[in-house]
Parts: C-alpha cells; sequence; structure tokens
C-alpha cells in the first residue's frame, strides 16, 4: 500500500470513528507535515458537509441516493489517464462516500474531527519559553516550537528545535515526543531533546527512563537510561547511546556551566547560546587558550570578567557584541 493511499484509509477509519489511538497519532502528524496533506482532508471534509447536509435537508432515501452517486461516478477508463495516486485516492473516495451515506446521523463526527485536530503551538525563537501542560507535566523550549492537540488527552507532541521536558507519569497514558522521524515515550521522566544538532537528532536522560523508536520501525526499541545520551542519524536512520559528558547541554535553561579544560572557543560557543549573546574571538591565537571553571547564574559580562582575568584578554564591549582580544605578553 503506497504512503498516501495509507493515509486515505486512516481518514475513511476515521470519519467511521473506526480508527484506534496510534493510527489517530500518526494521521494528526502526516496533517501536519504539509499544506497538500492538509489540502486532501479538507476535500474529504468539504465532500462529508455536502452530503451530511444533503441528508438532513431532504431527509433522502440512502440507498436510493447512493445508487445515484454510482450512477454518475467516472468511469474505470476515464481514471487511466489519471496518476495512480489518483486512482487509489479515488478507490478511497468510494469507501469513504459509503461511510458518510450511512451515518445520516453523524453530523457530531465533523465536531469531532476539529476537537481533536484543533492544535496548540508555542513558538520560541530568542528566547526560551516555559510551559506547563494541563497534566502539570512541564517543557522549557528553546529555538524552536511544540504542537499538540488542545485537550492533551493523548498525552502527543510534535516538536522542532530544542527543549526540556518534565513529565508527570501515567501508565494507562505513556507521553510521547515525536522529533522528526523520532519518537520518545517516557516512563515518568526528565529529558533533553535537540532536532538542531547537525545531521541527528540528540535526546539526553535527566532522570527516569525513554524508550525510543523510529516511526516506521516501533518495534525495535532502544531505552534510555540516567545518564546516557542518543544519537538518531538522520541519514542512516540508526539510533546509538552513550554516556553523556556534555555538562553544558542544559546551560540554555539552568545558566549552570562547567568548563574543564575546554577551549576558550568551545566556551564562547556555549556562551553565546545560553545568553544569546555574540561574543567573538578576534585574535585567532586565544581560541585554543584552555579554561577550567565553573559558573553558577552569573551575568554574561560577571563570567567574561573571570575570562578576562584568567586567560589575560581583552575584552571590548559594543553595541552589538563583547570582542576579546589577546594580550601578546601571556
Amino acid at each position: 500500500m503506497g504512503n498516501n493511499e495509507y493515509y486515505i484509509e486512516l481518514i475513511n477509519k476515521y470519519f467511521a470513528n473506526e480508527i484506534n489511538e496510534e493510527e489517530l497519532n500518526k494521521l494528526s502528524f502526516w496533517l501536519n507535515e504539509s499544506e497538500e496533506n492538509k489540502a486532501v482532508f479538507e476535500e474529504y471534509r468539504k465532500t462529508w458537509m455536502a452530503i451530511n447536509r444533503v441528508m438532513i435537508e431532504k431527509s433522502i432515501d440512502v440507498n436510493e441516493e447512493w445508487q445515484r452517486i454510482k450512477e454518475n461516478l467516472p468511469t474505470e477508463n476515464s481514471l487511466n489517464s489519471g496518476s495512480n495516486f489518483n486512482k487509489r485516492a479515488f478507490n478511497s473516495f468510494l469507501k469513504i462516500a459509503a461511510v458518510f451515506i450511512l451515518l445520516v446521523a453523524g453530523s457530531y463526527v465533523l465536531n469531532f474531527i476539529f476537537e481533536k485536530y484543533s492544535l496548540n503551538k508555542i513558538i520560541a525563537n530568542n528566547n526560551v519559553i516555559e510551559y506547563s501542560f494541563p497534566d502539570s507535566s512541564q517543557v522549557y523550549i528553546n529555538n524552536g516550537y511544540i504542537e499538540f492537540k488542545k485537550d492533551f488527552k493523548d498525552r502527543t507532541i510534535k516538536m522542532q528545535g530544542e527543549a526540556f521536558f518534565s513529565i508527570k507519569h501515567k501508565n494507562k497514558k505513556p507521553y510521547t515526543v515525536f522529533a522528526e522521524n523520532l519518537a520518545i515515550q517516557d516512563i515518568g521522566t526528565e529529558f533533553y531533546v535537540n532536532t538542531h544538532d547537525g545531521s541527528k537528532v540528540t535526546v539526553i536522560l535527566n532522570e527516569g527512563v525513554v524508550v525510543l523508536y523510529m516511526l516506521n520501525d516501533p518495534q525495535n526499541k532502544v531505552i534510555l537510561k540516567v545518564g546516557q545520551r542518543a544519537e538518531f542519524d538522520k541519514r542512516t536512520r540508526k539510533i546509538i547511546t552513550m554516556e553523556n559528558t556534555d555538562y553544558n547541554y542544559l546551560s540554555w535553561k539552568t545558566k549552570d556551566f562547567v568548563f574543564n579544560n575546554m577551549t576558550l572557543n568551545d566556551v564562547v560557543s556555549v556562551l553565546n547560546k545560553a545568553y544569546k549573546c555574540n561574543i567573538i574571538i578576534k585574535d585567532d591565537f586565544i581560541k585554543n587558550y584552555k579554561l577550567t571553571a565553573e559558573f553558577k547564574k552569573q551575568s554574561i559580562e560577571s563570567i567574561l570578567n573571570v575570562l578576562k582575568a584568567t586567560l589575560n584578554l581583552r575584552i571590548i564591549k559594543t553595541s552589538e557584541s563583547f570582542e576579546l582580544y589577546g594580550n601578546v605578553s601571556k
């Protein structure tokens, strides 16, 4: 079965109220992958509204109306010039049309659809946003967004960017985050996700346990434990796990830093991300200066003063940046 045909079948099952929770999640995220997918759904929605309205206004005979529809449908020959997808879509349409006619009293289904697909989208651009869900779970978003159904009954989230989740666990309602083609399912936990980490999606577990799997391979699960990180390679579609050695992965949220013999170049990268500032190393020869220090919730100016004294730097503050220079006498 082709991919589009599969999702049209899900639309069919949705209108028939026969879709299960897993299929509902897949359909929901498919709808939000592209405007084309939304357009397909919209066409079926319009058809449903039209047929339902006629049935209500005219109190039509179901069997008689279905026969009329069949008589006016295109013939098989008229479909030959269309694409394979159009043919499959048309076949699925026949099934959906039959369901529409059988659901004479189904106007409530339309409201159900829009309640289910009514989404909240929380966007963080150049700031960190903290958001609390209806179940008291929390998320901190950095340069990205999360998207979820307004009722949040299925406890599923689609995300892009960087985020830290603190989850209220429920045995019968696991919490699932979809990060591109990776699904992250909690077992009562706190975890970090970054979809902007080059060619990979990074997950770091802070507390509890999470289960990872690819959307197209839900049976092949990877369990992540405290202190571990997982990297999902977007190109090879493989998940690898390892010990986490990045002590600053949450510095953008906590403003706590641990620099253990770290180069100035890497230190500046961490600080720019955490404080959303523009620190520029102007002299190449100082980039490999090493720093060992810890900072807890200090201002960027305070940290730069420590760097200045420790590494013998000159720092010039402009209207848009901090410029770092080395003293030749060092």
